[in-house]
């Protein structure tokens, strides 16, 4: 069991799971993107490939996107003209996207970002990808 399935099967987070990327999904990703991924999105997608829950920050919800939605969003053109060095890897189901900030050095952040808005819209929501994963399944905490 990772560091990501213990947490996120802790009784007092919320999270809808999905069953697990398979090592192929993993892989295709990997292969897809040519991103160097943070080993902990990648140990999230193993746990669920894609779900829905409480994240601790805002956009206070969290649908984690599956593999094969990362790599649709990464085809995007328009998103690969217009949001260059970002990664799109969820949303909280209504108007703001979740991205990986890449344009930035690592440990590299997690971002809110309005879409119609553009890139200058980005807002930093966790500062690495293992902070963000602990923020999900847990109720929003206005004073993070």
């Amino acid at each position: 069991m990772s560091n990501v399935d213990k947490l996120l099967s802790e009784p007092q987070r919320n999270w809808e799971k999905r069953t697990g990327a398979t090592s192929e999904e993993i892989n295709h990703l990997i292969e897809e993107v040519k991103i160097e991924l943070p080993t902990e999105i990648l140990e999230l997608l193993r746990f669920s490939n894609g779900g829905f829950g409480d994240l601790v920050c805002p956009p206070r919800l969290l649908r984690l996107y599956s593999c094969d939605e990362i790599i649709a969003a990464y085809k995007e053109e328009w998103l690969k003209e217009d949001f260059l060095g970002f990664l799109f890897i969820g949303s909280n189901a209504g108007l703001e996207s979740i991205a990986i900030d890449y344009r930035e050095t690592k440990p590299y952040p997690v971002v809110m970002i309005d879409r119609i808005a553009g890139p200058k819209s980005a807002k930093v929501i966790s500062p690495d990808c293992k902070a963000f994963v602990a923020a999900i399944g847990l109720p929003y905490n206005k004073t993070r």
